[in-house]
């Protein structure tokens, strides 16, 4: 499985804000520490407050809603990729296969992924 570039970045900017929690992290800082395009990193974030990640305060950044050991890649990826077409239809092998990943991503924890 190859994660999209959405989920790549927003993964780098959880781990951004990690380094400072509690803290309110501006959009740009984040990506000029990342290496993320201003705007695609705005998105990003924006998508991560949707789902319930982090937190937003007009003017001044963005902080993390949890630690890293609460949120698992599962979340992550389902708040990054809400666009695409939840009532596409699958064939039933298909099916099978994604609630098995999807299993396997609500198993760990970023801040295990981060520690190894």
């Amino acid at each position: 499985m190859r994660l999209n570039q959405k989920v790549r970045y927003g993964v780098a900017c959880l781990f951004e804000l990690a380094q400072f929690p509690g803290e309110y992290m501006d959009s740009d800082h984040m990506a000029r520490k990342q290496n993320i395009p201003p705007a695609y990193a705005h998105k990003v974030l924006q998508a991560m407050v949707h789902g319930g990640l982090v937190f937003a305060l007009k003017g001044v950044g963005y902080k993390l809603a949890r630690p890293l050991a609460s949120i698992t890649a599962l979340e992550v990826i389902e708040a990054l990729t809400k666009d695409l077409d939840p009532n596409a239809s699958n064939p039933d092998m298909g099916i099978v296969l994604e609630e098995r990943i999807n299993k396997a991503l609500g198993s760990f924890t970023l801040a295990e992924l981060g520690s190894r």
